[in-house]
């Protein structure tokens, strides 16, 4: 991940460098700012500079074996460490490390929210624990594997619980030589004081409206979403902006395959309901989830429209256009069912049911019902 990668930031790109150029560059450093900015990806891109063999005189070079490393955050002298939960055989940063590497190379403007799904974390409250540090303590003292730096990057420093943070403490205090340690924070007020002090912190700026609309439109040239104003309601985060754009289009694919559902119901055509099952079928757990609260949504919706209460209809023009003919089949006769087992399919893929006989079986109890 290059600088020439990171989406604005400019200024603080050119206050990075200018501490390498000027051998001013401290052992701890804090990058701060508002959530969904990219700060974890410019100190991924820092540290990549740090580490290039060749790296030009803004930027690293992005060939040699160091960046081609980092790119896939495989280098054996950076280190990471971010907030976990503990489940069995899964203790400490580097049993997460397959799906950290994936999520982050794949989201750029990874959030706590997106990662904490992403590790199934559900109800536990993910933290950095103690014997985490010991960990990175015996890291860090290691030798250089490629004779150069020995890097840490800490994600969400606020997560350290009291032990961990004392541990890490000692080590910002009195680090080997030829270390950096890059912390990335979101609030930043509720890191250890005694940590925060020992660390020189840097601002990072939201993003601007032209800087978020220009890499929106180049990333989903495709999409049917006003990259303008969607820049505009993300209020500086990137994150935030394509999770609307990205919405947008999941909610495009949800209404088809809502109307493929009740068509082919309505004329019992199963061996393309078949086929539909294995459609859903081949979507992520997350996404066959959404399509089914997304139906139960529309079910809803229809039966309001059903009962002559416009006012109280909330569907965009898309959906409202469809649900002009389709409504009348949703009544007070089957509503109910029709609901039911849209609950019940969503129960069976969260416990991992088989999507397709789960799908499948949706469709044949519409098929059922639909007529009521």
């Amino acid at each position: 991940m290059q600088f020439k990668d990171i989406v604005g930031h400019q200024s603080t790109k050119e206050r990075l460098v200018q501490m390498v150029h000027e051998d001013r560059l401290s052992h701890a450093l804090l990058l701060t700012g508002s959530k969904g900015i990219g700060k974890l990806s410019l100190a991924v891109a820092f540290l990549q500079y740090i580490h290039c063999k060749e790296p030009i005189e803004n930027d690293s070079c992005g060939q040699c074996s160091s960046c081609k490393k980092i790119s896939k955050l495989i280098h054996p002298d950076m280190h990471f460490v971010f907030p976990i939960v503990k489940n069995k055989g899964l203790e400490i940063c580097d049993h997460y490390l397959p799906q950290w590497r994936k999520s982050l190379c794949s989201n750029p403007y990874l959030s706590f929210n997106d990662w904490l799904d992403l590790i199934d974390a559900g109800n536990k409250q993910a933290i950095i624990y103690g014997n985490e540090s010991e960990e990175v303590v015996k890291k860090i003292n290691l030798k250089s594997y490629e004779g150069g730096y020995k890097s840490l990057l800490v994600w969400l420093p606020e997560k350290l619980n009291t032990t961990s943070a004392n541990k890490l403490l000692k080590l910002i205090e009195e680090p080997p030589n030829k270390t950096i340690m890059i912390f990335v924070s979101q609030e930043e007020n509720k890191i250890l004081p005694t940590i925060r002090s020992r660390i020189q912190e840097i601002r990072c700026q939201a993003l601007t409206t032209e800087e978020m609309e220009l890499y929106l439109s180049s990333t989903y040239p495709n999409a049917a979403s006003n990259m303008e104003e969607t820049a505009r309601l993300a209020q500086g985060s990137m994150n935030q902006a394509i999770k609307i754009v990205e919405s947008h289009s999941l909610k495009e694919q949800n209404l088809v395959s809502f109307q493929s559902l009740m068509r082919f119901s309505y004329s019992r055509k199963i061996v393309d309901l078949i086929s539909w099952a294995e459609e859903m079928a081949q979507r992520n757990r997350e996404s066959q989830k959404d399509f089914l609260l997304y139906a139960q949504n529309m079910v809803r919706e229809n039966f309001v429209m059903n009962m002559q209460q416009p006012e109280l209809v909330y569907l965009d023009q898309a959906q409202k256009d469809w649900s002009n003919k389709f409504y009348p089949f949703i009544n007070d006769r089957n509503v109910e069912v029709l609901n039911n087992e849209m609950t019940n399919a969503f129960r069976d893929v969260s416990m991992n049911g088989n999507s397709k006989i789960i799908f499948l079986h949706l469709g044949l109890m519409i098929t059922k019902y639909i007529r009521a």
